[in-house]
């Protein structure tokens, strides 16, 4: 049941139902374009450097990202970035509908377009987290950012499982094209939000004061994440947790085909599994808080189970049990989510806030284009032998997330959400 607050909140509620749209655009668009670079080569290796390139951008200019968006209204950033991905996607469905025997410059669209929408998605991703606490009262903020991820994960459900059953029926320009217009409508709904958010002063505009304001504000991200206590030992978590997981996602389209013998709409619902677990898990965070369950103790059991889900999920061989097991690793990584989000919100500043979600993640997302490229290279050595290598994975994010969970000030990081202490 949504609060009356939330409910009642118009800036809220269209931010919300504009990225929900867009979203399930760009998991159709994810869906099409792994299977069709997979379908058409047959091969693991461009596979990876496909999901490479995805990476690289919120890499290269995530921290500048972060902080051009606190440097600028947080409604423009958005609402020009839904432009400019319509007319990516779009430009990609022309040439899918106008030259689909051409596989060789289909290749390189694609991956021109999964380059491009990933860089303009590194300045508007920023600026969806950081505007959240904006428009949202404080008692309000953890429903608000469970809506939120629910109605992500949701559309990464919806998005990937529609996405698997109209490729194989329209095939992949519709879905290109579909894409593009939940950029178009997602740009309509944040046209709502205030156009007066809370923003750092003018850097100046010569172009020395500019990038030293930029540099500044990188600096102070990095400086906001070294002090907050546990932070720096949760980034190397989550670093190791997603470079171990990277085989699963980056060969899953070889492991539904030649493991499970299914066909699209099977990879698309075993991955839009994950994403249902989540949403389960969002309602399930907000039911643990209300038994009086403490956070750091269900935050802990929750990345264990998940990895430990995954690790099931590796030794099934039935596609319903596949499905099952994913759906019950989304459910437990739906759990922490939530927290860590709120949590990050809570210890920023307004004016900070976008530099430091932008540094987190181009922190933890340095080493994951190599981890993309090194899975594909992996499963083309091991002749795209997934059972073995999502077993391997499996069994090691299960031991990390063990001994991770004995250290103090990864525990002390988890329980921090509830208090918001902010840095020290």
């Amino acid at each position: 049941m949504i609060s009356t607050g939330l409910r009642q909140n118009t800036a809220f509620i269209s931010l919300a139902g504009g990225n929900f749209v867009s979203l399930v655009g760009s998991q159709g668009f994810f869906v099409a374009s792994t299977y069709w670079v997979a379908a058409t080569f047959d091969s693991a290796s461009l596979a990876g450097m496909f999901m490479l390139l995805s990476m690289i951008p919120a890499v290269l200019v995530g921290p500048f990202a972060g902080v051009y968006v606190d440097r600028n209204c947080k409604r423009q950033v958005i609402v020009r970035a839904q432009l400019i991905c319509f007319s990516i996607s779009l430009l990609a469905s022309a040439f899918f509908f106008l030259s689909a025997s051409n596989a060789g410059l289909l290749l390189y669209v694609i991956f021109v377009a999964n380059f491009l929408l990933s860089l303009v998605k590194s300045f508007s991703n920023p600026a969806y987290l950081s505007v959240v606490p904006d428009i949202v009262d404080e008692a309000d903020l953890l429903e608000a950012n469970g809506l939120m991820r629910t109605a992500g994960k949701l559309s990464d459900m919806i998005g990937k499982a529609a996405g698997g059953v109209v490729y194989k029926t329209l095939g992949p320009a519709f879905l290109f094209f579909a894409d593009s217009i939940s950029y178009l409508i997602s740009a309509y709904y944040a046209r709502v939000l205030p156009r007066k958010i809370p923003a750092q002063d003018s850097v100046g505009n010569d172009s020395r004061s500019l990038v030293g304001g930029y540099l500044s504000g990188i600096k102070e991200g990095l400086s906001y994440i070294h002090r907050y206590r546990g932070m720096k030992h949760f980034f190397v978590f989550a670093l190791v947790i997603n470079i171990l997981s990277t085989p699963i996602f980056v060969l899953l389209p070889f492991h539904v085909e030649k493991y499970l013998d299914g066909g699209p709409e099977w990879y698309g619902f075993i991955y839009g599994a994950l994403g249902a677990g989540a949403v389960i898990g969002h309602y399930l965070t907000s039911r643990l808080q209300r038994t009086g369950i403490r956070q750091d103790k269900a935050l802990v059991l929750s990345v264990v189970s998940m990895c430990f889900s995954f690790l099931l999920f590796s030794l099934a061989e039935v596609k319903i049990l596949s499905l099952a097991f994913m759906l019950i690793a989304g459910i437990f990584n739906g759990i922490f989510s939530v927290h860590v989000v709120t949590l990050i919100q809570r210890s920023t500043t307004p004016v900070n806030r976008g530099t430091v979600f932008s540094t987190f993640g181009a922190l933890s997302g340095a080493i994951l284009p190599f981890a993309y490229a090194i899975s594909g290279l992996l499963g083309d050595l091991a002749d795209k032998n997934t059972g073995m290598i999502f077993i391997i994975a499996s069994i090691l994010m299960t031991l990390v997330a063990v001994l991770m969970s004995l250290t103090s000030s990864f525990r002390s990081f988890l329980s921090s959400s509830a208090e918001n202490p902010g840095p020290s």
